[in-house]
């Protein structure tokens, strides 16, 4: 009997541990000098970032890569089904032009677990064509920076939480629209003056105390203090729910790999007993 070795899908704990780049071909409906679009996903929030591109170059592709690392950081591993020789020129010519970081080649991706960056540039393709549609327009290089907040912001199936909120531990805001003012008044600002005499600021009485993980001085209502014997302050409880939220997200992705072991594990003993 000639089993064939079942490989568990990469699960990833953190973001910027692993990332994958993909390149989506537009070259049937080009945008002036736009015909690719660089597709680059982080493994562990799935969190996605797009540009477009005038071409496949390396070099044109590690330039947009470095504006994105510059932003959010670089992975460990940077994998692709691009082909192992264009991730290694893509790294040594983003090691020449940052000469700090430090990034490996990942494994060739396997059947198991290649379809997320795969379902990914299919979901762009269709909204980025869905949105060309709504505008009755051809700039899809505008288009892309929609589609990108818009698949950031949509909940994501395996993490459990949109691809937003893994990263950052909240969903996204959209300016005033985002907040409790009713919609008559949001009609109406124009200036913060007017965002201030609409919200009726009133002066709370506050003390100051420090924050018990930072250890920084904040200035809280006393009635927050009454409230919550544990004082933290906004910047350390962000980042407790960003924590908590990558969390549930890694949870989401073992329940997935799990699942996925199991089909394939059906498939090959239903093959073995065909054969």
């Amino acid at each position: 009997m000639n089993r064939k070795l079942v490989i568990k899908p990469i699960t990833t704990a953190d973001f910027n541990e692993r990332a994958q780049i993909d390149l989506v071909d537009f070259q049937s409906v080009p945008d002036g000098k736009f015909k690719w679009i660089l597709n680059y996903q982080d493994h562990a929030t799935k969190f996605v970032i797009l540009r477009p591109l005038e071409s496949k170059r390396a070099t044109e592709v590690v330039n947009e890569l470095l504006s994105i690392l510059l932003t959010f950081g670089a992975p460990k591993i940077l994998q692709s089904d691009n082909g192992r020789e264009f991730v290694n020129s893509v790294i040594s010519e983003l090691k020449d032009l940052w000469p700090e970081c430090v990034i490996v080649h990942g494994r060739p991706r396997h059947p198991q677990s290649q379809g997320s960056i795969e379902r990914s540039n299919q979901d762009v393709e269709h909204m980025l064509r869905a949105w060309m549609a709504d505008n009755k327009s051809k700039k899809w290089s505008v288009g892309l920076n929609f589609v990108q907040f818009q698949k950031n912001s949509s909940f994501h199936r395996t993490i459990g939480r949109s691809r937003y909120k893994a990263l950052f531990g909240n969903d996204p805001k959209i300016g005033l629209s985002t907040s409790n003012l009713p919609s008559d008044l949001l009609k109406k600002l124009a200036t913060e003056e007017d965002l201030e005499h609409i919200s009726q600021i009133k002066e709370t009485k506050t003390r100051s105390m420090v924050c018990s993980i930072c250890k920084v001085e904040v200035d809280l209502p006393q009635s927050e203090i009454a409230e919550n014997n544990e004082i933290i302050c906004q910047l350390c409880d962000s980042s407790k729910k960003i924590q908590i939220q990558r969390e549930l997200g890694h949870e989401g992705q073992i329940i997935a790999a799990e699942k996925m072991i199991k089909v394939n594990n059906r498939i090959q003993l239903y093959s073995t007993f065909t054969i």
